[in-house]
């Protein structure tokens, strides 16, 4: 019996351990990890400032696994959700735990989904980024580490309510690797990782931060990012299209006060910016060297290069240029009184300062259009080359250009000076070439102007142009090749004839030289805002000028005789004169004959009558010369070789105008040698001007060029 006993309580006690242990084992496996994940939300709680919940949690304690179900992090101000973890899976040292030490040989982290909000004061909704409070800066007595660390198939939203309007981007597809992590020690973390930005490219990085993020370095590759969603912070009415592939460093924070500096290179593909449906401009790729951002201090950039651009420039039927201009009313909008305030605010935000080295442009297009004529006008600039060197958007600072380029329609456009936009005061000074440009593509233009058009000509100007402030000097050297004309019938507007008082066929034939080209300097000057002014009244101003300048030269009084004075039938013009005793045509007479051809071919009706001159010098001068040596030798007497003399300068103007301006001989009488009673003396043969059948040259050259 004793032995019994003795069996019982042996079998009570080992039944006891083996209760004692299940319970021991049931404490450990139901009861811990309720007891780990209260301990680790109110622990984590303290350390993120926001509240922490785990749905379920996992512990074996044999091989340290920690498997968690639902972890959520909610906002400590509104109660929203800032983090939602799908799993987490970890190996850690069950034992540490037991000395306040968190040591994970590994860290898997599924479907985390985090939402970062940027307040209106600018700070961000996670302590880490924003502001911590004082109480989490306490000491938790807590280490933490982490050796590897995965996160995959994570999404993060950024909401930023700084801006105006509200921003929310999207990363999704979000792959991590992290090693080494541990927010006590001063050695960053390394991290890698890949992300899908707003469905539309991909970012991948690597690098080491800290753990608590606020300091970092960076190697940022984004690839085919595209631009829509930030066309936004460009303009409200503008449209930008297009991708970007960049190659960055990221360092965090950056010297003095800058939060962070990035370094690098851009590349754009397919970059269009529009407006109201309307193109404004394309470029098949836009690449930027050595890009610099130390934020919000500056933008730097060495070497813009702008490939293929094509940029539309048009005007609608009321004059206004399509697409620069928002779609709303103009009037000015009330105020409130309450705004004044951010207005204010907004106002001493500093903003950073940018620059580019130099903007190079090549092979561009541009499309210009305009319906403000009829019919409506379009040309195209092509094979555009373009540099702009040192553009910083600094008051009174001067940004070089150069630029050339081909104009469709026929000719070439040169430009080089400097401008200075940006300021109060905007300033700019361009010398400008244009080369043999055809004229007849501007026709829209000239039938409102001057209620003609071209058929054929080529137009070489060069230009002085300097911009002050509002207003606009622009000093044009105008070359006119080849220029004919024909008139529009049955226009309203004003005809060249009723604005400066001669019809534009006689002001063309009356401006060409002896090669057929018409040189004039054409001054311009007006207010850029105003408008109102109009461009083609300092033209008209220009040619009255030079009508007035015409009537002064040797052809004297042509105006008046030209425009059908009823007192004045006959016209005396200044005459051609030679050297005593020769045929020889006397200094600049040349460009007298050369007016009159071309006066007397526009002018049908009239006549040139020719008067020979018996000059005295004329026979001095052949009575001290041998006579075989006289212009007309084999004569008896000076006397009489004078008088041939006289005649044959007469018919040699005569032959030499008939040639030139294909005039008639009838229209080109010689008159008989008339003795001179001036006190001149020179050599000469005298030019007077009839109208013919007494009618007004005038009005009949007028009627067949209005009509």
């Amino acid at each position: 019996r004793h032995r019994e006993r003795s069996f019982e309580k042996t079998v009570v006690s080992i039944l006891g351990f083996i209760f004692g242990l299940v319970a021991f084992l049931s404490l450990i496996v139901v009861v811990l990890p309720n007891v780990l994940r209260g301990w680790a939300e109110s622990r984590l709680t303290d350390v993120l400032v926001h509240k922490v919940e785990i749905d379920h949690l996992d512990l074996n304690v044999l091989t340290g696994q920690i498997a968690i179900d639902g972890f959520r992090i909610r906002s400590k101000g509104d109660g929203l959700d800032l983090m939602v973890i799908q799993q987490i899976a970890a190996e850690v040292d069950a034992f540490a735990l037991l000395r306040r030490n968190i040591s994970l040989q590994r860290l898997e982290i599924v479907s985390p989904v985090v939402h970062l909000v940027r307040t209106e004061n600018s700070l961000w909704n996670v302590p880490i980024i924003g502001k911590r409070d004082s109480s989490s800066d306490s000491e938790t007595g807590i280490s933490f580490t982490i050796q590897h660390a995965v996160l995959r198939d994570g999404s993060l939203t950024i909401e930023d309510r700084s801006a105006s309007p509200a921003r929310t981007e999207q990363v999704n597809d979000i792959e991590l690797t992290l090693q080494d992590i541990s927010p006590a020690s001063s050695d960053p973390a390394k991290i890698r990782g890949a992300a899908v930005i707003a469905d539309s490219g991909k970012i991948m990085i690597d690098g080491a931060v800290l753990p608590d993020l606020r300091s970092g370095n960076l190697h940022v590759d984004l690839t085919d990012i595209s631009l829509a969603p930030w066309q936004r912070a460009l303009s409200d009415h503008l449209r930008l299209q297009g991708h970007v592939t960049a190659r960055l460093a990221m360092t965090w924070p950056g010297a003095g006060q800058s939060f962070f500096k990035i370094s690098g290179t851009l590349e754009g593909q397919d970059i269009g910016l529009s407006s109201a449906g309307h193109r404004l401009g394309h470029a098949a790729t836009v690449s930027a060297s050595r890009v610099e951002v130390t934020w919000p201090e500056k933008i730097a950039v060495d070497r813009l290069l702008v490939n293929q651009p094509e940029i539309w420039v048009r005007r609608d039927e009321g004059g206004r240029f399509v697409g620069f201009q928002r779609e709303q009313d103009d009037s000015p909008q009330p105020v409130p009184a309450s705004k004044s305030d951010d207005t204010h605010v907004d106002s001493g935000t500093p903003s950073p300062q940018w620059r580019i080295g130099k903007v190079v442009v090549r092979s561009g297009t541009v499309h210009l259009e305009d319906e403000s004529v009829s019919p409506a006008y379009s040309d195209v600039l092509q094979n555009l080359e373009m540099t702009l060197d040192d553009v910083m958007p600094t008051a009174e600072h001067a940004v070089m250009i150069n630029a050339r380029a081909d104009i469709a329609s026929g000719g070439a456009l040169d430009l080089r000076g400097r401008a200075a936009l940006f300021g109060s005061t905007p300033s700019a000074s361009f010398k400008a070439a244009i080369h043999r440009f055809v004229v007849p593509s501007t026709n829209s233009y000239l039938k409102r102007a001057v209620s003609h058009y071209t058929t054929e000509g080529t137009l070489t100007t060069r230009m002085n142009i300097r911009l002050r402030g509002d207003r606009l000097e622009v000093l044009s050297d105008v070359t006119l090749s080849d220029l004919e004309v024909e008139p529009i019938q049955n226009m309203t507007h004003r005809t060249v004839q009723e604005r400066i008082g001669l019809p534009l066929s006689l002001l063309l034939t009356l401006l060409k030289d002896e090669t057929g080209r018409i040189n004039l300097a054409v001054p311009i000057s007006g207010p850029l805002s105003n408008p109102t002014f109009d461009w083609t009244n300092a033209i008209w101003a220009t040619l009255r000028n030079v009508v007035m300048k015409l009537i002064t030269l040797p052809i004297r009084s042509i105006g008046r005789f030209l425009m059908g004075s009823d007192d004045l039938n006959t016209l005396v013009i200044d005459p051609i004169t030679f050297a005593p005793g020769s045929t020889t045509i006397g200094p600049g007479m040349d460009r007298t004959l050369h007016d009159l051809a071309r006066l007397l071919s526009t002018e049908k009706q009239t006549v040139l009558h020719l008067t020979p001159i018996l000059s005295s010098t004329d026979l001095e001068a052949l009575e001290h010369m041998p006579s075989e040596s006289w212009p007309v030798p084999e004569l008896d007497t000076a006397e009489t070789a004078r008088h041939l003399l006289a005649v044959r300068r007469a018919f040699t103007i005569s032959a030499r105008l008939a040639g030139m301006g294909k005039v008639p001989s009838g229209r080109l009488p010689v008159d008989p040698p008339q003795r001179d009673t001036s006190d001149q003396g020179l050599p000469r043969v005298e030019l007077e001007l009839e109208k013919g059948d007494g009618a007004s040259a005038m009005g009949l050259a007028s009627s067949g060029s209005e009509h």
